[in-house]
């Protein structure tokens, strides 16, 4: 037996006439959501360092890096819960996503 969200109680002999244990296997021995689905690998984030140049509102800040290159960064959730001040001209360490290389997240504030 098996049990639904909205349809109740449900017989592996039901499912087995209609091909679901053929389809996903596993499903009906109870296995957990990642048997089913194997997750992607995530990207690496790319860590540099910059200058923070400018703060806008909504805790973003402009953040300069090193060859000439300008980003929009925000700050990390354990900063943001710590209350970590950022004032123009701090240097910070930032992750950089690989999709896209003009946002930034602030992870570490320099003394």
């Amino acid at each position: 037996m098996v049990e639904t969200a909205g349809i109740g109680r449900i017989s592996a002999a039901c499912f087995a006439t209609i091909g679901i244990e053929q389809a996903h296997p596993g499903w009906l021995s109870g296995a957990g959501f990642e048997s089913m689905f194997h997750a992607m690998p995530k990207e690496e984030q790319i860590v540099t360092e910059g200058t923070v140049t400018q703060v806008l509102p909504g805790t973003m800040f402009r953040v300069d890096l090193p060859g000439q290159r300008n980003v929009l960064a925000h700050i990390s959730g354990k900063m943001r819960k710590h209350f970590i001040r950022i004032v123009p001209g701090d240097k910070v360490s930032l992750e950089l996503s690989p999709y896209d290389l003009t946002k930034a997240r602030i992870i570490f504030r320099e003394q």
